[in-house]
């Protein structure tokens, strides 16, 4: 689930805590569905609680695909992330957000190096929001790059 991931990342904010209600509504989930994320990520030793609520990350975490595969979990993963992309066209004001497309021919020869590029932009973005000398954290958000044909010619003539 998509949250699992914001729940790390939630955990670097300021004033942050891993109680059910307090990770439910910073979220938008609902109580049970953060308790039981909660309690996976310990499980997998990827949190550590202490007993005053407050939480550290047992390393740094990221969603990592691998480069030319996907599953039903991470296609399921993409989908939900643009729901909540979609979502936030009508919920978020527009200073809290960016959505903006580009739509262009390519040469298809071009592929791979769009790929690369796209990689290499969202790790200098992480490397900026993630700097030493940034102060504390206080939200969590979602970078969301999709690059995707918009003819159907992929499609082979039945």
């Amino acid at each position: 689930e998509w949250y699992h991931d914001a729940i790390m990342e939630l955990l670097l904010v300021e004033g942050a805590n891993v109680s059910s209600k307090y990770v439910s509504k910073a979220l938008g989930i609902s109580i049970g569905e953060a308790h039981s994320a909660i309690e996976r990520l310990t499980r997998l030793d990827m949190i550590r609680v202490n007993s005053d609520k407050t939480c550290e990350l047992a390393g740094h975490f990221t969603t990592i695909t691998e480069k030319d595969r996907t599953s039903p979990a991470l296609r399921a993963l993409q989908r939900k992330l643009l729901e909540l992309s979609a979502e936030s066209v009508n919920e978020v004001p527009i200073e809290l957000r960016d959505h903006s497309s580009i739509t262009l021919s390519i040469r298809k020869k071009d592929l791979k190096d769009v790929k690369g590029e796209i990689k290499a932009f969202r790790r200098k973005l992480m490397a900026f929001l993630q700097r030493e000398d940034g102060g504390k954290f206080d939200d969590v958000y979602c970078l969301s790059v999709s690059f995707f044909p918009l003819t159907k010619f992929y499609k082979k003539e039945s």
